[in-house]
């Protein structure tokens, strides 16, 4: 349906304890074809044995008609939970989960582990879709100004009037408590790239709390969470965080309210093995003082004014942030009118608090007086991974020796069949499926919703641009600076520095109270880094610092008072906070690897094209991970400092080139004085315009391997193409749409089983990339070789105005009031271009489309590759040696080992339980 519908989201949501499938779209025709195949997949599904053994799991021979050669598992979900078990962090929360709920539900891997996955037959599947798949065990939820009269009557008559009313019995009993705490220690693999071998520990204490139907007793959790957790001014970020101990939260911490009963985690990641008990300690005093003490009133107003910020922020995806706010306690028999009813809450909170000390009491019973807690820890084991896939490896060996010749030729079989089904699709007779007609039902033109009025200013080079939105209340402030010409040195901190702006305080305010002005009287403050690529010429760019902040109308004042310390500079004073942020900063980077290859892949393969390309991997990919995993190792902060002092004489000094508030034209006076008071604080110097840098320095192009630990793999392969303007670019987007939905779908994911496949068209750069995939040259020869499929038969004009369809959705997708006229002020794309692009996408055709792909995707062009993973051949087992069999393999290509093996094993050993 994506093909055939112009939707703004389609999905499938799996959680612990229930399965959702939301979609939404503007058009009223176009929910009703929706809504239609929805109901009918989900209540009335085939089920062919087929695609289970596509999608789910199967056997199959590596050479799938030679029974000789080895056995293995494949199957789409098992990939995916492969590439999703490699992940440390997800490992821990599995593991914790089994422990943590050991009776119930929420004990098992909602996606199924790969270990357990081959055991679901066919059968169980169908059975459990029969008991499970029931009006008797669902709910419906429509968000819209559609009548609801005609869901309800549609609903009735294609699913409910279909069946009886039936005892699901899928209730969830509440988990057995617990008389005394209880202990438990695994192993986990170590990091992606590890900072100190020595600090790989992961730990968490973890209490069973409330029951999720419990409204009040949820919303107050959740506000204890932030009071305990978020910021500086939080008693745990003060001495679990701050101290360095370790890198950042253990997976798991803070209040989740997801299942039947809630969780209330606090831990710490990278911490050595001999600090576990230390940091235990450590909070059971925290909980324990915060018990006795409390939180200020300064500290809970600002907690209470973002709750207030997030109510009146107008939102374009409210209802399904709606859907997935009251799914969990809707299930759970909770009231979610109730729970919808934020502001009777807040009147609730505010009597209970003026009455004794509510938060003190919740610590008191949910904390440190519930023996119902659990404290995890998990320790790292190089080897972990390479156990796993050895264990699997004898599984298959042991299985395929039991086969008998019956039981061989029925495995090839079943392949041959799978194929066919493949490659036929001949029972899919997709014609069946409403849809609707690019021509008839997507508008001609852009609605207009924005309108400037542009104010001269003499100390801002661009002026001042008002733009009257509906934005509830809600003021938005939107400034750009140039980044003047910065040595590369330089450029590799700049991402480290905008990070940091705001989290060490000024000369003139400390962090803490810097922390508590922003979360009191703005929605917070962001600077960012944007590359304005030249619409016409991709070797031109200028790099510009944007900085945003938002706030309530009886705010304003404060808000421009609190940029204008910003604007001062960081306090550089603040060395060991510096540090902090240094640490917490690079193991997120770390931790993105494992789960974005193909994201660091197209980075990475791209940055020999162009300069904003080069720039975009340097602030961004591979080479800024490294970067930051280096200079947090040498812990030499003094020499890190000054180069961030040099960046910050460089760019702060720099003036506004331009100003966009958008708000309710009601309080633009309001604004005025407090806005040029900002202004006038700032420097008056002429604005530098900037390069950011020579536009020839760029990477060479290359092919590069990065090894990274886990399952699966993420393959790329990128080239160059053409500027926004170009009138290329509109048929390349079409084309990589028509493409991703095509071959790359089908030939990647349902017949090699990745989780994902694509094609993307952006900034001058063409990607191909596979998303978990067990497969690189496979992959790779398909990038190559996808020429064929454009001048083959299925590639027609009626799949074309298709893809025409699922690219005007996203192009069409709704923009709430706070964004509306962005894209013109920040990259001077104004309607009357986007019109033009809107022109050109409705005339492409076919032979449109053939000749971009042959003037910039054939096998020959300039190209670079990258893949991040393992590759599946290379057997450590068998004592290869592993950079050799890379070079044997991929003769020409650049090898990377970025998996670590140096983590500690002084801890490691069997898993342990104690009381």
């Amino acid at each position: 349906m994506i093909k055939r519908s112009l939707n703004t989201y389609m999905n499938a949501w799996t959680a612990s304890d229930h399965t959702s499938y939301p979609f939404s779209t503007q058009n009223k025709k176009d929910f009703t074809n929706l809504m239609s195949v929805y109901l009918d997949a989900t209540f009335f599904p085939r089920l062919n044995k087929l695609d289970f053994m596509q999608e789910g799991h199967r056997f199959e021979f590596k050479i799938p008609d030679d029974p000789n050669s080895p056995l293995g598992y494949q199957g789409v979900v098992y990939n995916e939970m492969k590439g999703a078990m490699s992940e440390p962090g997800s490992i821990f929360m599995y593991k914790l989960n089994e422990k943590m709920f050991p009776t119930d539900t929420y004990r098992f891997n909602s996606g199924g582990d790969p270990q357990n996955i081959p055991e679901l037959s066919y059968e169980q599947l169908k059975e459990f879709h029969s008991r499970h798949y029931h009006p008797s065990n669902s709910r419906f939820y429509t968000y819209g100004d559609l009548p609801l009269e005609e869901h309800l009557k549609f609903i009735n008559e294609n699913v409910l009037s279909r069946f009886q009313r039936i005892d699901p019995k899928t209730d969830i009993q509440s988990e057995e408590k617990w008389d005394t705490p209880r202990r438990f220690t695994t192993t986990g693999p170590p990091a992606t790239m590890i900072m100190n071998p020595q600090k790989q520990t992961k730990m968490l204490i973890s209490f069973l709390t409330n029951p999720i139907s419990d409204i009040k007793m949820v919303n107050s959790l959740v506000i204890l969470s932030t009071l305990l957790l978020d910021g500086p001014n939080s008693p745990m970020h003060k001495v679990l965080i701050e101290s360095n101990i370790g890198s950042d939260w253990a997976p798991g911490t803070g209040y989740s309210p997801y299942g039947k009963e809630a969780s209330f985690g606090f831990g710490l990641q990278d911490i050595s093995h001999e600090d576990v008990t230390m940091v235990e300690q450590i909070i059971w005093d925290t909980l324990k003082k915060a018990s006795e003490e409390g939180f200020t009133k300064e500290r809970i107003d600002s907690v209470l004014h973002q709750i207030e910020m997030s109510q009146k922020t107008v939102t374009t995806r409210f209802g399904m942030t709606t859907l997935q706010g009251i799914s969990s306690t809707w299930i759970h028999g909770g009231d979610i009118v109730e729970s919808l009813r934020v502001d009777e809450y807040v009147n609730w909170l505010r009597d209970q608090l003026s009455q004794g000390p509510f938060f003190q009491n919740l610590i008191k019973k949910y904390l440190l007086d519930n023996p119902h807690h659990l404290t995890f820890v998990m320790t790292p084991d190089p080897n972990y991974s390479k156990n796993i896939d050895v264990k699997e490896r004898k599984k298959l060996d042991e299985i395929q020796k039991n086969l008998d010749e019956e039981e061989k030729d029925a495995i090839v079989e079943w392949s041959k069949k799978l194929k066919v089904h493949q490659e036929s699709k001949k029972d899919d007779n997709v014609s069946c499926l409403p849809t609707l007609d690019v021509d008839v039902d997507v508008p001609r033109t852009f609605q207009k919703d924005y309108s400037f009025d542009i104010e001269s200013e003499p100390r801002v080079k661009h002026g001042i641009t008002w733009n009257n939105q509906p934005t509830n209340g809600i003021l938005y402030f939107r400034a750009m600076l140039n980044i003047p010409n910065l040595s590369e040195e330089l450029l590799l901190y700049l991402p480290l520095f905008v990070s940091i702006i705001t989290q060490l305080g000024t000369e003139n305010i400390s962090h803490r109270d810097l922390s508590s002005k922003i979360e009191l009287n703005t929605g917070g403050i962001n600077f960012e880094i944007v590359q304005d690529v030249d619409h016409f010429d991709l070797n031109k760019s200028k790099g510009k610092l944007l900085i945003s902040s938002n706030c309530l109308e009886r705010n304003i004042a404060s808000m421009f008072d609190i940029l204008k310390e910003v604007m001062n500079g960081p306090n550089f004073l603040e060395e060991k906070l510096l540090m902090t942020n240094l640490i917490q900063r690079a193991t997120d980077a770390q931790d993105a690897i494992v789960g974005e290859g193909h994201t660091f892949g197209r980075l990475y393969a791209s940055s020999s094209f162009h300069r904003s390309a080069y720039l975009s991997e340097q602030f961004s990919g591979f080479h800024q991970v490294s970067f930051l995993q280096q200079i947090a190792n040498d812990q030499n902060i003094t020499f890190t400092i000054s180069k961030l002092k040099e960046l910050c004489n460089e760019l702060l000094r720099q003036p506004l080139e331009k100003i966009l508030i958008t708000g309710e034209e009601k309080t633009f006076p309001k604004v005025k004085e407090s806005l040029f008071n900002f202004i006038g604080s700032l420097p008056s110097s002429p604005s530098v315009d900037s390069n950011i840098g020579d536009p020839k320095q760029i990477q060479k192009q290359t092919k590069d391997f990065f090894r990274v630990l886990g399952s699966m793999n993420f393959v790329t392969k990128c080239l160059p193409t053409v500027a926004w303007a170009h009138d290329d670019s509109m048929k390349l987007a079409l084309l990589s749409q028509v493409l991703s939905q095509g071959p790359l779908h089908s030939e990647i994911r349902e017949k090699g089983g990745a989780y994902g496949a694509g094609a993307s068209s952006n900034s001058g750069i063409w990607a191909f990339y596979s998303y978990r995939d067990p497969h690189t040259t496979r992959t790779l020869d398909i990038f190559n070789n996808v020429n064929s499929y454009v001048d083959s038969d299925r590639f027609n004009d009626s799949l074309i105005k298709e893809m025409k369809l699922s690219l005007f959705g996203s192009i069409d997708q709704p923009t709430p009031p706070s964004q509306k006229g962005l894209l013109e002020w920040a990259r001077g794309i104004t309607r009357e271009m986007r019109q033009k692009k809107r022109d050109q996408l409705f005339e492409i055709g076919k032979q449109d489309l053939v000749e971009v792909a042959n003037k910039y995707l054939k096998e020959n062009q300039k190209s670079s590759f990258a893949i991040f993973g393992l590759d599946q051949e290379f057997h450590p087992e068998k004592n290869e040696n592993e950079e050799e069999f890379y070079q044997k393999k991929y003769e020409g290509w650049n090898f990377h080992s970025i998996g670590n093996s140096n983590a500690s094993e002084d801890h490691l050993g069997e898993e342990e339980e104690e009381e």
